[in-house]
């Protein structure tokens, strides 16, 4: 597994950004929704995993996404609290930020 954009820094935001992405609340609480916002150039596939510490998805989704801007709902209903990495990854660019669930 390649990792582009690790940070282990303990940040404290609402928003965290990424190429072409944010993604906010940062931290989230269990059962909320977590809205990422995209800006594309074209029409493509996103592909989202939360991660444990020790690396092991813990929850995945796919959606295909228009271009321009674009907002998808992350659901934690399923994510126990804790703190976990989330990965966007587009085309062959991956990112992952880390997302604090309360």
């Amino acid at each position: 597994m390649l990792l582009v954009g690790f940070n282990l820094s303990a940040q404290q935001t609402n928003s965290i950004e990424g190429p072409g992405y944010s993604f906010y609340p940062n931290p989230v609480n269990k059962g909320q929704d977590v809205m990422i916002d995209l800006t594309l150039n074209h029409p493509q596939l996103i592909e989202i995993n939360v991660l444990d510490i020790l690396g092991n998805i813990v929850y995945k989704q796919e959606d295909f996404v228009e271009e321009h801007l674009s907002s998808l709902l992350l659901h934690t209903q399923k994510v126990e609290p804790g703190v976990y990495f989330l990965s966007i990854q587009l085309n062959e660019e991956q990112t992952i930020r880390k997302l604090i669930v309360r």
